[in-house]
């Protein structure tokens, strides 16, 4: 039989910040992490207990937040610092079991079985990783423990903060049946509004719906999905190393409006080398680049096309997405940037290029001159002419700007691949 956790830890860019005070600030005090309001990234991250009971949550507007909560201590993210907090925090779970599932920084599924004899019963190996992160890290967890994934995670979020929750396969009925559906894992907002126009309003009325109902409203690969996650059914394993990439993005709100297809364009130029840059990194051609606009309305266009053959040039990637750009924009002011690349082939066995195969290959030898010298001396080592005009520069994140201006991008550099 299965044993598998599911850690979580708590509230965790706020603990981070807590943490890092020295005592300044304690978990107790309402802590709320943000993104950069002048980068307009102006929402809450995270945030401690008693700034959640005065109704903040992560995603809310700033503006909303200091509404609600106008006591609270309100601090721009460091990334990286919490980076450097979740590596230890993985390292302590490896030390349990060989096989641990990473569900982002802040929290995941390790695969206990058959690690009973080394390091003692579940519940027990589970409190000892509870006092660990906190002693090692002063951080809280909490840790959902059961025969699958599923019901891990649904453990971990039954009680917080700081506290270990053991589901089977004879209690769970007991402690999530009575609970509302949304509370379900993968049940948004949208499903739970039409389960519940469907008389459904708990976890344990959908485990007693009849499947036929449930697969003709939601399709029958969701609604079988739904029935399942109901009744505790979930047979996907711990899976240690993240499945290939099946595709690589940059995006993000940019400082100011964009007005101009020179602007758009600079914004698509530093993406573009991003993105090519990761594919080159990753021993890969795209086959399809995708572009997304969304202007200051909030309303977003997109499309996509081919790249015959595929690619890894980043003048190639960076002249389909203005082709692309240039279909879609109709003059309004662009609020943010998105470029994308996907159906990935091996780097090996190039199909080479009927057109211009010089100007091709020269670009081929000036990109991985390029990736050389970045890997070597930072990647803000090396910027476009292009990209030092100041409008062009007014079009760069903040994260950008920051690595043009110092020599600290070696670590984004190692977070990007």
């Amino acid at each position: 039989m299965r044993t598998i956790m599911h850690v979580d830890m708590n509230s965790f860019f706020a603990s981070c910040e807590v943490a890092m005070s020295g005592g300044r600030y304690t978990y107790a005090m309402p802590v709320v992490v943000t993104g950069d309001a002048e980068a307009r990234h102006g929402i809450v991250l995270a945030a401690t207990p008693s700034a959640k009971k005065k109704g903040l949550y992560a995603g809310m507007p700033l503006t909303e937040a200091r509404a609600r909560c106008p006591e609270g201590i309100y601090l721009t993210a460091r990334m990286n610092r919490y980076v450097e907090y979740s590596r230890r925090f993985m390292s302590i779970l490896q030390y349990y079991s060989p096989l641990v599932e990473s569900g982002g920084l802040d929290e995941a599924y390790l695969d206990y079985s058959g690690c009973e004899g080394l390091f003692g019963p579940a519940p027990q190996a589970a409190d000892t990783i509870r006092q660990r992160v906190k002693d090692e890290l002063g951080l809280t967890v909490s840790v959902g423990v059961a025969p699958n994934k599923l019901l891990a995670k649904q453990g971990s979020d039954y009680r917080k903060p700081d506290a270990v929750t053991i589901l089977t396969d004879e209690n769970f009925r007991e402690l999530l049946w009575p609970r509302d559906v949304s509370e379900l894992m993968y049940v948004g907002p949208s499903s739970a509004r039409r389960l519940r126009e469907l008389q459904i309003f708990s976890i344990g009325d959908l485990a007693r719906s009849p499947l036929s109902l449930l697969c003709s409203q939601f399709g029958t690969k969701s609604g079988h999905a739904l029935w399942e996650r109901a009744n505790g059914i979930d047979l996907s394993p711990v899976v240690p190393v993240p499945s290939p990439l099946k595709s690589i993005s940059n995006s993000g709100t940019l400082p100011r409006d964009l007005l101009t297809r020179a602007e758009i364009s600079a914004a698509l130029l530093t993406h573009a080398e991003r993105v090519a840059f990761r594919l080159r990194a990753i021993g890969c051609r795209a086959g399809v680049v995708r572009v997304a606009l969304r202007d200051n309305t909030l309303a977003y266009r997109c499309a996509q096309r081919r790249l015959s053959p595929p690619t890894d040039v980043t003048n190639e990637i960076y002249a389909a997405a203005q082709i692309l750009a240039d279909e879609i924009w109709r003059g309004e002011r662009i609020r943010q940037v998105g470029l994308a690349l996907g159906r990935f082939c091996p780097a090996e066995g190039e199909q080479m290029t009927l057109f211009d195969p010089e100007t091709h290959a020269a670009a081929q030898v000036m990109d991985r001159c390029a990736d050389a010298i970045r890997r070597r001396h930072g990647y803000a080592s090396l910027v476009r002419a292009s990209m030092l005009d100041t409008a062009a520069a007014n079009q760069i994140s903040n994260e950008d700007k920051f690595a043009f201006s110092t020599n600290a991008y070696k670590l984004l550099d190692q977070t990007l691949l």
